[in-house]
């Protein structure tokens, strides 16, 4: 089912719905002067975390839910859903640096880029790719879903601080 394109299947369903929610987020100010600008980022980001976290749950138990893995084209509305919600928490955590010192942009910066590395060695440690085992695909799904979990707990230790 993964061949030489499934990248670019997958960072055209992740990126391309950034748009449509940047121009959504005009009327971010209404739910900011109701419920408070920190209360509003807390919610859209630790949401977005979670409703991340279960599609590519979703994704990495696929076949135990719906038997075997199907064309890529039935996984790609889920990769859709994790860029929408994607970009929800990155404009969401970059809004919540603009507060803080300049270096601290920066660093968010750096942690949102170490994504890259991390897939990139998934994908060479479970040799992830056209033909890929059910094992290889769990695996492969299954630590970006880890990281979000871990992610989404040092955010509420940072919210209690």
């Amino acid at each position: 089912m993964y061949g030489p394109t499934i990248y670019l299947y997958f960072l055209g369903c992740y990126n391309g719905p950034g748009l449509p929610v940047l121009i959504l987020q005009k009327w971010d100010s209404k739910w900011d002067a109701k419920y408070g600008s920190v209360r509003t980022l807390a919610i859209r980001i630790l949401g977005s975390l979670l409703v991340m976290l279960s599609m590519n749950i979703l994704i990495a138990f696929y076949p135990v839910i719906f038997g075997p893995m199907p064309q890529i084209y039935a996984v790609l509305p889920l990769v859709i859903v994790i860029g929408i919600f994607a970009s929800i928490s990155f404009g969401s955590l970059y809004q919540i640096v603009a507060v803080f010192p300049p270096s601290c942009s920066g660093y968010l910066f750096i942690g949102t880029s170490m994504s890259t590395p991390l897939v990139l060695a998934v994908t060479l440690a479970t040799g992830f790719g056209h033909g890929a085992s059910l094992k290889q695909e769990f695996i492969y799904f299954c630590v970006p879903a880890i990281f979000m979990f871990l992610g989404g707990i040092v955010f509420m230790y940072l919210l209690k601080s």
